[in-house]
């Protein structure tokens, strides 16, 4: 949907991606295009259609995909991606984690993800620090992507990680997190 701050009018772009729920959309303001992640794991009641997942490209002007493709082949869910400080994507899925050019439009990289389960919203919002990592929660811990080594590490543990629901990153490195009934602060860097 695209709506005008102006005046609230919307438009509704429908089915874009074949019986696939859009997850996430990042904006590559270099090309006008929006980068979107799909899912075809269904919902409460949906029984999905499709077999795998597909990240696709959005031409804002033309209002059009200009490009799908499947950063891991096989995904059935891109949950999440982060344009990084080289301007490279960050994004995860079912399978592991992956870096795409949305330039070139290409994945330059995929690999393993440190942790098994995810904690929403899966990754901070903007890279945090000079080093441009971008932070995520899985598990019982706190995992981050440098994108000068292209790899994801886990940076710390603590127990009240394995029940966080909802966390952000603070632009000079504080994670903030709700866990159970307690809001929890931790200086990352």
């Amino acid at each position: 949907m695209r709506v005008d701050p102006e005046d609230f009018s919307y438009e509704v772009f429908e089915d874009i991606i074949e019986d696939q729920s859009i997850t996430y959309l990042a904006s590559v303001s270099e090309t006008g295009e929006l980068f979107g992640c799909g899912s075809v794991a269904g919902g409460s009641s949906a029984i999905p259609t499709q077999e795998k997942a597909s990240a696709f490209l959005w031409d804002v002007t033309k209002q059009e995909v200009v490009w799908t493709g499947e950063p891991i082949p096989g995904s059935r869910h891109y949950q999440r991606a982060i344009r990084d400080k080289n301007g490279l994507l960050f994004g995860i899925s079912d399978r592991g984690f992956y870096v795409f050019d949305p330039i070139r439009r290409e994945v330059v990289k995929t690999g393993e993800m440190p942790v098994k389960r995810l904690r929403f919203p899966v990754l901070s919002d903007t890279p945090v620090g000079p080093r441009g990592l971008i932070y995520g929660v899985g598990d019982d811990a706190v995992f981050a992507y440098d994108p000068e080594t292209m790899k994801v590490t886990v940076v710390a543990r603590h127990q009240s990680l394995a029940t966080t629901h909802g966390f952000l990153v603070t632009s000079d490195g504080v994670l903030v997190y709700g866990s159970k009934t307690q809001l929890w602060k931790w200086k990352l860097q």
